[in-house]
């Protein structure tokens, strides 16, 4: 939807809000948005700066802000929530005065922090980087001073919106797909939201309208299973945490979050179907536990008594995702169903051994990789030279050590560490060896350029979450910093007091789960 750059329409105001929901508050938030976009438009030294554009997202999430504060719908406060359970402080970067700083109140430092989340996820979308603003710039101050006075002045006689906070705090969702739309909202448009997971959909969704141009049925229900199944995979707010983990530190409801116990959710996937009553389809899985599952039929209610299946037991599959919602199996998305085959027992077999043999694999050669490392978890190399000898001495017995590392991908490389980890054995990076401060690390230099150790956490060297918890845990980055106009060591601080929470933002992905494999989508059996 395209928009006036010059006006804030009470419609693009909604956009920000769950589907198709009007409220009475909407009119005065959309002119509260208007009124910050006019007066950041009229400073010359922040029209400089920041494009109209990004002066419009502004003005949108700080009038939405404020509307979540005077409505206590707790979105914000969730995210303080979840930021002190896994960061230890209610907010990153910013120093919070316990005798000015009020979380049922508007504070400063939110905007600061709403401004600065915004301005960085633009600049890594559009400059391609994963560099990170520093958050004292004087212009992100300037920038949240200014909305700040305004919202400031309207604080005592801005209206509530009763609907959303209702919907979060009050209403019971017997029906899990009115509450998978809630969740939707949270995942996708609120103004906390990341466009983590609406960026990720769309260039699926794009690419299945590529493959699949000449059969737009096909397209459309694909595209239907990558929405429904994203909102419980993929990951929303600026700590990388997903909608309904959002959710439960939002909600006070004590019915929906009963509802809520337990609740999970298993990717697209085959099961065997073995047998079924009116209340239930009764599923087992190909994985090497063989797990059962009684499906609610209820869930498949969209189905007429014309198109109802029976099942043969053990011949027939289904194929698709599934949630846990208030003590019951429920279909979230698309559903395949077929006969089974020898073809499909083969397949799925085979994918139970593969990947048996590969955690097997793994942990042998991690256990024989730390016994030579002489039981340390992490071995540097001066160049790829020395990491071949390391290998061809670990594992001596081993017949296909030589064509394993003609194999390497880090040839001519230096100043390289390799990580072990039980999950995938061993890790190898190059350039990162010299920001390790580890014990024994001949290669470490804290004069080094420290861009490279910021780089790791930001992305720019892909790296486990197993390596990454090892090095943040034990402190083994302490020189990384960001550039800060007021000191070297505040510029540390930054960093050191806020890594995890950089790791979470610039790396989402390390808290993504896969759920599609190459379905083949006949029709779908969802409300």
């Amino acid at each position: 939807m395209k928009f006036k750059s010059s006006f804030i329409s009470a419609l693009e105001f909604r956009e920000l809000h769950p589907k198709a929901l009007i409220a009475d508050s909407d009119m005065y938030f959309a002119r509260l948005a208007n009124k910050i976009f006019r007066r950041l438009l009229s400073d010359i030294i922040i029209k400089q700066e920041f494009s109209e554009n990004l002066l419009r997202k502004f003005a949108l999430k700080s009038a939405s802000y404020l509307e979540d504060t005077v409505s206590q719908w707790g979105l914000f406060n969730g995210f303080r929530k979840l930021h002190e359970q896994l960061c230890g402080n209610q907010l990153p970067f910013y120093t919070l005065d316990d005798d000015d700083y009020y979380s049922d109140e508007i504070n400063i430092e939110d905007i600061q922090f709403l401004v600065w989340t915004t301005l960085q996820e633009d600049f890594n979308e559009n400059q391609d980087e994963s560099c990170i603003i520093n958050p004292d710039n004087p212009m992100i101050m300037l920038l949240s001073s200014v909305i700040f006075d305004i919202l400031d002045e309207e604080y005592e006689t801005a209206p509530e919106n009763e609907i959303i906070y209702e919907m979060l705090h009050e209403s019971d969702y017997e029906d899990f797909i009115s509450f998978r739309q809630l969740l939707e909202w949270l995942a996708y448009n609120s103004y906390l939201s990341t466009n983590n997971a609406k960026n990720k959909v769309e260039r699926l969704k794009t690419s299945i309208r590529k493959e699949h141009k000449k059969d737009k049925d096909y397209a459309m229900l694909f595209t239907y299973l990558v929405e429904s199944n994203a909102i419980f995979c993929y990951v929303c707010t600026p700590l990388s945490v997903k909608a309904i983990d959002w959710f439960r530190a939002i909600s006070k409801n004590s019915l929906i979050l009963e509802r809520m116990e337990n609740m999970s959710f298993r990717p697209f996937q085959r099961y065997k179907i073995m047998g079924s009553d009116d209340s239930f389809i009764n599923l087992e899985s190909f994985c090497e536990d063989k797990i059962k599952i009684s499906l609610a039929r209820e869930s498949m209610n969209s189905l007429d008594e014309n198109r109802r299946r029976e099942f043969s037991t053990g011949k027939d599959i289904v194929q698709t995702s599934l949630v846990f919602f208030d003590g019951m199996w429920e279909i979230n998305g698309a559903s395949i169903f077929m006969k089974m085959s020898e073809e499909i027992q083969e397949e799925e077999d085979r994918k139970v051994e593969e990947k048996k043999r590969f955690k097997e694999n793994a942990l042998f050669s991690y256990k024989e990789l730390v016994k030579y490392n002489q039981n340390k978890e992490i071995a540097f190399f001066k160049n790829s030279d020395e990491l071949e000898g390391f290998w061809l001495e670990a594992f001596s017995d081993a017949p296909n050590v030589e064509d394993f590392i003609k194999n390497q991908p880090f040839k001519n490389e230096y100043n390289l560490i390799m990580f072990f980890s039980p999950k995938s054995a061993a890790f190898t990076l190059p350039d990162i060896a010299k920001c390790i401060k580890y014990p024994g690390n001949k290669l470490y230099n804290n004069k080094t350029n420290h861009n490279d150790g910021l780089a790791l956490l930001t992305g720019g060297f892909p790296s486990p979450l197993e390596f990454l918890e090892f090095i943040i845990n034990n402190n083994y980055i302490p020189d990384v910093r960001i550039n800060s106009m007021q000191s070297v060591e505040r510029g540390k601080l930054l960093v050191q007091d806020n890594k995890w929470f950089i790791v979470r933002f610039f790396q989402s992905d390390l808290f993504d789960e896969s759920f599609i494999d190459n379905p083949q989508i006949e029709y779908i059996d969802d409300k």
